[in-house]
């Protein structure tokens, strides 16, 4: 999972970085360090994470968003559930439009559209799960 703060991008890896304790706290793992406890809040797009003391607010950039351009679709970028799709064949989207809706390591991600453009076919359903990679719609962008 990428994060940008201040304009520098982040790469934290849930999976090995922290632990989920519950919707609100992590336990952040390092090697430098020992563990210690972060509270976190999602407002919109942003996380506010709290963290010895400070207080940050960070923009989570969804993986996934980004058209694959060898073959116009947008793949699922972990693991997880559709909780919802957003849009349907045919259906015109801008730019930043959210198309699915999916869950993941007990988070919630939205597939962005990667620019304007058409759905072509969208090949899973709500409750679908799906794996990393898998393709999740096909997406024909605007000229």
């Amino acid at each position: 999972m990428d994060f940008e703060l201040n304009g520098e991008i982040y790469d934290i890896n849930p999976a090995q970085d922290a632990v989920i304790l519950d919707s609100s706290r992590l336990r952040i793992d390092s090697d430098q360090e020992r563990s210690c406890i972060a509270h976190v809040a999602k407002v919109g797009d942003y996380w506010w994470v709290h963290l010895k003391g400070r207080t940050i607010k960070a923009k989570v950039i969804e993986a996934g968003a980004n058209i694959d351009s060898s073959n116009n679709a947008c793949n699922a970028p972990m693991p997880g559930t559709i909780i919802e799709i957003l849009v349907q064949a045919g259906q015109e989207v801008s730019e930043g439009d959210a198309l699915i809706t999916m869950e993941a390591m007990k988070m919630e991600h939205r597939i962005l559209a990667p620019g304007d453009g058409i759905v072509d076919a969208v090949h899973f359903q709500a409750g679908d799960k799906v794996e990393s990679g898998e393709l999740l719609l096909d997406f024909s962008a605007s000229e």
